[in-house]
C-alpha cells in the first residue's frame, strides 16, 4: 500500500506527507548529529550508521507492504 507521491493531509497543526528517504534522510541525519543522546534511546543500538539502518528498514517494509511511511511536518515548513 501507498500514499502515492501527491497525497499530502493537512489541517492548521500538522503536514502528513509520504516519507521520502532521499528527501527526508538528510534531516535524520542531522537531527541525530544535533542530539545524539535522544536518537540513541530511540534506535535501541550500538555505536554505527543505524539511521541508514532505520531507512533501510523503511524501504525494505513500504516494498513489502507492511508499512505506510509518513513524514510529519508544521504546515508552515513548506516541507
Amino acid at each position: 500500500m501507498s500514499l502515492g507521491p501527491a497525497l499530502t493531509l493537512e489541517n492548521r497543526f500538522v503536514r502528513l506527507r509520504p516519507f521520502s528517504p532521499e528527501a527526508d534522510g538528510g534531516e535524520l541525519y542531522t537531527l541525530a548529529a544535533r542530539a545524539p543522546e535522544i536518537f540513541q534511546l530511540w534506535s535501541h543500538r550500538g555505536p554505527g550508521d543505524w539511521v541508514g539502518s532505520w531507512i533501510d528498514v523503511i524501504r525494505k517494509r513500504t516494498i513489502d507492504g507492511s508499512m505506510i511511511p509518513f513524514a510529519v511536518t508544521h504546515p508552515q515548513d513548506g516541507a
